[in-house]
């Protein structure tokens, strides 16, 4: 873990993001979004290799797709100087508002501290991006990514630390784990999150949101045998 050793914990903002669809039912949504849906079963491998019908798979996959869904919990962490981590939350039904809460906050946080989290290059930042583009937002700088090649962005991502040069993927849950650490997914799962959230449980999404930031920040500390 040498890319850790000339970073302190306080180097790091760690971010975690929870995302629903955008319509809580297939049936509900207007009809460019059920043709666009068909239309991305039919040219997604992953998607059209899966015998469900277009509903079931709506409620199962959607939301881990920018074109489908949208952002509803934004959460970061900060170590201070007590070791002591700062949880904040940016959250609600309005993507919009919460996008551009944390947007105006997210160069200055961002000024001094790399984002680490875990999957984040796959998933949370190119989705951040995506969805501030969606709602015409300016990106914040530090996940402006599009243009740039793999090696150059400079984000700290806990699965690519954790792979190494293998092929093979772990999950958050397996980490923690397999470290002595507390597990993230006790009370809900990922994969629960758009119906917690048309159930109109926010106040869980929130906590397993956080409870993600903090597994990470755990993670890094026993990457970093502290």
């Amino acid at each position: 873990m040498r890319v850790l050793n000339k970073l302190n914990l306080r180097d790091l903002l760690f971010i975690d993001i929870e995302t629903a669809r955008l319509f809580d039912n297939f049936s509900d949504c207007p009809e460019e979004y059920k043709a666009s849906w068909l239309y991305k079963i039919r040219h997604t491998s992953e998607l059209s290799s899966i015998d469900m019908s277009p509903e079931a798979l709506w409620a199962s996959k959607a939301a881990l797709y920018a074109e489908f869904a949208k952002v509803i919990c934004i959460s970061i962490g900060a170590v201070k100087d007590d070791e002591e981590v700062t949880l904040k939350s940016y959250y609600g039904d309005n993507e919009s508002a919460i996008l551009k809460e944390f947007g105006s906050v997210a160069d200055k946080l961002t000024a001094k501290r790399l984002l680490c989290g875990h999957a984040i290059k796959g998933f949370d930042i190119p989705f951040l991006m995506r969805r501030f583009i969606v709602n015409q937002i300016p990106i914040p700088e530090a996940f402006d990514v599009g243009h740039l090649k793999p090696w150059e962005v400079n984000i700290i991502d806990t699965l690519d630390l954790w792979k190494g040069t293998s092929w093979g993927s772990a999950s958050l849950m397996n980490i923690s784990v397999a470290l002595g650490c507390p597990s993230p997914k006790q009370d809900m799962e990922g994969s629960a999150t758009s119906e917690v959230y048309y159930a109109g449980d926010m106040d869980s999404i929130v906590k397993y949101c956080e409870g993600d930031v903090t597994a990470v920040v755990n993670m890094i500390k026993k990457f970093k045998y502290v």
